[in-house]
């Protein structure tokens, strides 16, 4: 399980450097659609990310028994 927080901690580093390529890269008229975009995505990657960690407490109850 601790590699499996890592990869989250690297996850919120690359979601980071992403918002400063965003920000460097993109006219201030596209910024606010790229950032909507991501936030859009980090939503999904939250959800995805909970319904992981039930399916391993699932998992780690049923291993015990």
């Amino acid at each position: 399980m601790n590699d499996f927080y890592f990869q989250f901690q690297r996850i919120a580093a690359n979601y980071n450097q992403g918002v400063k390529v965003v920000n460097a890269h993109f006219s201030n008229v596209s910024i606010p659609h790229q950032i909507a975009a991501l936030e859009q995505r980090t939503r999904e990657l939250k959800a995805l990310s909970l319904d992981i960690l039930n399916l391993a407490k699932c998992a780690t109850e049923w291993l015990r028994i």
